[in-house]
């Protein structure tokens, strides 16, 4: 080992000799495993779109649970928003329909505290009808 290599060695090892950690080091690792570089294919083929889930997909539905609303793309052209509840951290919108539903219910049933909703079709053609429980 030249000089030189045994300095860089020695200045990086002297911490460790105290029983203290290089903090340097840890953050090599890290650096190392972040700057490993994928190709487009693999993050095509690992890509999962962001998609919100929708109120069908749960059991049942507590009358009682907050309601949010939520503006996507504000400012722009493309701006909309959405109702939606948090169920478990995680996010379930509520299409207007089923608020629309679930009103004209609640008018013949006041004491109704459960409900669920089924989904049937896809974009455009999508439906869904309330269920009181």
């Amino acid at each position: 080992m030249n000089n030189f290599s045994f300095d860089i060695w020695y200045n990086n090892h002297k911490l460790e000799r105290f029983g203290i950690k290089n903090p340097l080091s840890e953050l090599k690792n890290k650096n190392s495993e972040a700057d490993k570089m994928t190709n487009i294919k693999e993050s095509a083929e690992q890509y999962e779109p962001k998609k919100t889930k929708n109120i069908a997909d749960l059991d049942k539905i507590n009358v009682l649970m907050d309601i949010k609303c939520k503006t996507v793309n504000e400012g722009t052209d493309n701006e909309f928003s959405y109702e939606y509840i948090i169920v478990d951290e995680v996010e379930y919108r509520v299409p207007l329909t089923v608020l629309k539903q679930l009103k004209e219910i609640l008018k013949k049933k006041p004491d109704m505290t459960e409900f669920s909703v089924s989904k049937s079709g896809e974009g455009l053609d999508t439906s869904y009808t309330v269920i009181p429980m």
